[in-house]
């Protein structure tokens, strides 16, 4: 079998713009009619599909299914399939349409191609598997991959072709072996060492836009398999001016099909001068080069890995508006300190580090065109230890002396739901801890509620209260003694994403004055309860004096045990008196007073200290707090809770 189980297209082909000679009919002295316009012939390829892996038996009619190839101009297009590999030889009926069919006769993995192709210079290549009789797929094969396609903008200029990323499923060492494929234009280059994982060649002079194709086949133990990878070279010839001696009834465009139009200068282009023969409306045009933009880095996707693994960063979606050559440059910003190289490739690589808990490591990338250099780009690498699971974990532990301790922890979701299962119950055993798979956890603000309760009744107070939250390449541990009431509640902020602890109340209440990190909210304001036998509702809202409620600033009802109002601190609060309004009400008729009422409420550098205290309150009853807001300045003027 010749290719891996990862199918990829065989790969875009752009063809050169096509050149039509007769854009014009012209007489001599004619001249060209006046508004007329060419249009340039821009082909898109075909793509080709072969349809999914398919099981079968032998002796079952096996159909191959390609009707999901199109051709994105309209084009009709014509199929070509091909028997690559199988344990007996395959002779495909129909193997010019787009549902080909066979009948196995012996079990085993059949691997067929299909090339669609739109009749104008332009194809697509995918591959598909047939299993018969349950055979096993060879999952000791290599996976092959000589990479994406490449657009190389520089004639003469060094071009590399990366298979690093091709893998071995035991482990075991790869033999690497490339070859030029045959292409329409018939170009030739010889590559440094066939046998590398990278070999190189110098792009060739070309006079039109050109497709060159290779092939990867990388063996281990047992097999092979083979990947392709397409390399377009760019003609970069400018365009000339007219000669004297040339007549637009000669078919002759000065500038090429791209620039030039009938019976009008292109965008951007000139007449010809006064010592150029031109026809009277001036189809002849000097056309000045594009103006030189600022390329674009692309420093490649997060990557998630475990200390030990090989790792490579991709820079190879880099672009350039005018296809210049690039160089690149990349430097590590943050993390534990690794050795780069090729930090001035497109694709540097380094041994991800040893380590004990989550270490996050941060690499900035530029490119530059010769001229101009682009904005930085960043990647992150999480590196986890060896046998790391991928789960969020949250836990919290204590030291209660002479008496016992319940502990209850809630981690509530941006959009202030809080899912049972996460939800941790009440528990003497000296630890409470929460798991939820990483890619479940949405982005965005998680408020995260340690509740703490006596049970024996004669430890009023907590001492050496711990909590951990591992996020994806983010591990923090507060080990600090920290002494709280029975019953108080501890909130903790922290940012899915990007895995920052934004507020922490277990440091910041101990902290007064520290003013906290930079990107603290301007005005925060939480209540949660512990509602005992009944259910509770509770309502915040922010009000201006003379205003209705500020929009986006009133938490509705809700029973999910909180609500909230975040004012960002990139958002000013207009000029003016403001009224916080707490209200709770009882679900149960039985249920008219709640204990254990909590709420905090926060501005830049206002510490955070009685909020903590807990409040016995009546259904139904409201309490309010007023604020000044002034210059994005907030102040509290009166407070009924506390005064």
């Amino acid at each position: 079998m010749a290719s891996s189980l990862n199918v990829r297209a065989f790969f875009t082909r752009w063809p050169v713009i096509a050149i039509v000679a007769a854009a014009c009919f012209l007489m001599l002295g004619a001249g060209c009619p006046n508004g007329g316009t060419f249009i340039p012939d821009i082909n898109r390829p075909p793509s080709a599909h072969a349809g999914t892996i398919r099981n079968a038996e032998v002796g079952e009619r096996v159909v191959l299914n390609g009707l999901a190839s199109a051709d994105p101009d309209g084009d009709a297009i014509a199929f070509r399939w091909n028997f690559i590999d199988g344990p007996v030889n395959v002779i495909l009926e129909d193997a010019t349409t787009a549902l080909p069919h066979f009948v196995p006769t012996e079990p085993g993995v059949y691997e067929f191609s299909v090339v669609v192709d739109d009749g104008r210079g332009a194809d697509d290549r995918d591959t598909t598997l047939v299993i018969v009789g349950g055979a096993d797929p060879e999952p000791s094969c290599p996976h092959a991959d000589a990479g994406s396609d490449v657009t190389v903008v520089e004639e003469s200029g060094p071009v590399t072709l990366v298979g690093v990323a091709s893998s071995d499923p035991t482990g075991g060492p790869l033999i690497y072996a490339w070859v030029q494929l045959p292409t329409t234009e018939g170009v030739q280059v010889t590559l440094s060492d066939a046998t590398s994982t990278s070999p190189t060649f110098d792009a060739p002079t070309v006079e039109a836009d050109t497709d060159l194709l290779f092939e990867l086949t990388v063996t281990n133990a047992t097999c092979s398999r083979a990947d392709t990878v397409g390399i377009t070279i760019l003609d970069l010839a400018g365009p000339v001016s007219c000669d004297t001696d040339e007549e637009c009834d000669d078919g002759l465009f000065c500038n090429g099909a791209e620039t030039c139009l009938a019976g009008a200068c292109a965008d951007g282009a000139s007449p010809c001068d006064d010592t150029q023969v031109c026809d009277e409306d001036q189809d002849r045009c000097d056309v000045p080069g594009p103006e030189n933009r600022a390329p674009i880095a692309d420093a490649g996707p997060d990557q998630n890995v475990q200390a030990g693994d090989h790792v490579s960063l991709d820079g190879g979606d880099s672009s350039d508006p005018n296809h210049d050559p690039l160089a690149y440059l990349w430097v590590q910003v943050s993390g534990m300190p690794v050795t780069l190289a090729g930090s001035d490739t497109a694709t540097p690589n380094f041994t991800a580090p040893e380590v004990d808990g989550a270490e996050q490591l941060v690499f900035r990338l530029w490119v530059d065109d010769g001229a101009l250099t682009s904005d930085p780009d960043d990647v992150i690498v999480n590196v986890l230890p060896p046998g790391a699971d991928d789960d969020v974990r949250i836990g919290a532990s204590w030291s209660s002396g002479g008496g016992s301790v319940r502990v209850h922890l809630e981690w509530t979701f941006p959009n202030g739901t809080q899912p049972s299962e996460e939800t941790t119950d009440w528990g003497t055993s000296g630890m409470s801890a929460l798991s939820w798979p990483r890619a479940s956890v949405p982005d965005g603000l998680h408020w995260l509620t340690f509740d703490f309760q006596s049970v024996s009744g004669t430890t009023p107070y907590f001492a050496d209260v711990r909590y951990t939250v591992d996020f994806l390449g983010y591990s923090f541990a507060f080990l600090d003694n920290i002494v709280t009431g029975t019953g108080g509640g501890i909130a903790i902020d922290v940012t899915a994403g990007e895995g920052r602890v934004l507020y922490n109340a277990l440091v910041d209440a101990e902290q007064p004055g520290s003013g906290g990190p930079t990107d603290l909210p301007l005005v925060e304001v939480q209540a949660g309860w512990r509602e005992g036998t009944g259910s509770l509702r509770a309502r915040i809202s922010l009000q201006r004096a003379g205003d209705s409620a500020v929009p986006g600033f009133t938490s509705d009802w809700g029973e999910f045990g909180f609500a909230r109002i975040v004012i960002p601190a990139t958002a000013t609060l207009p000029d003016g008196t403001y009224t916080l309004t707490f209200e709770l009400q009882s679900m149960d008729p039985q249920q008219t007073r709640f204990a254990d009422v909590i709420y905090q409420v926060r501005f830049p550098d206002y510490p955070f200290d009685s909020p903590l205290e807990p409040r016995t309150l009546s259904s139904g009853t409201e309490h309010t707090i007023v604020l000044e807001a002034s210059g994005g300045g907030v102040t509290e003027i009166s407070n009924d809770w506390f005064d």
